[in-house]
């Protein structure tokens, strides 16, 4: 129960500072498309970096690399997805970046940071 009541209270802060505020109308910013594949991407990156800098809080909270993937791109796809999100194809991709060039003392510093 409490490990649930911990992921949807995750899900919602990191979704909160992607969201759109104070306005019902879109704003188009170029950055539209699918993003099925760069959350996939980011997914992968994401893991890589946790699986390299934190070992043992990677095995506690994933298991192996293939379920990080898997619950992390469903998750960036779930969130990237809700109305108001402004997360396209080119911040999502410049995210998995970010995790791809992070060292493990920036990654530790960055753990919990909501933001890419």
């Amino acid at each position: 129960m409490q490990s649930g009541f911990r992921k949807l209270v995750s899900t919602l802060v990191l979704a909160l500072p992607l969201s759109g505020c104070g306005s019902d109308e879109s704003s188009d910013t170029g950055d539209t498309g699918p993003i099925e594949q760069p959350c996939a991407n980011y997914a992968s990156a994401r893991c890589e970096a946790m699986q390299r800098c934190a070992p043992a809080l990677f095995d506690l909270e994933h298991g192996n690399a293939e379920a990080c993937r898997t619950q992390l791109s469903a998750w960036c796809t779930h969130v990237g997805n809700l109305p108001g999100v402004q997360a396209g194809p080119k911040a999502i991709g410049s995210c998995a970046s970010t995790f791809d060039s992070m060292s493990c003392d920036m990654w530790q510093s960055r753990r919990d940071d909501p933001l890419c």
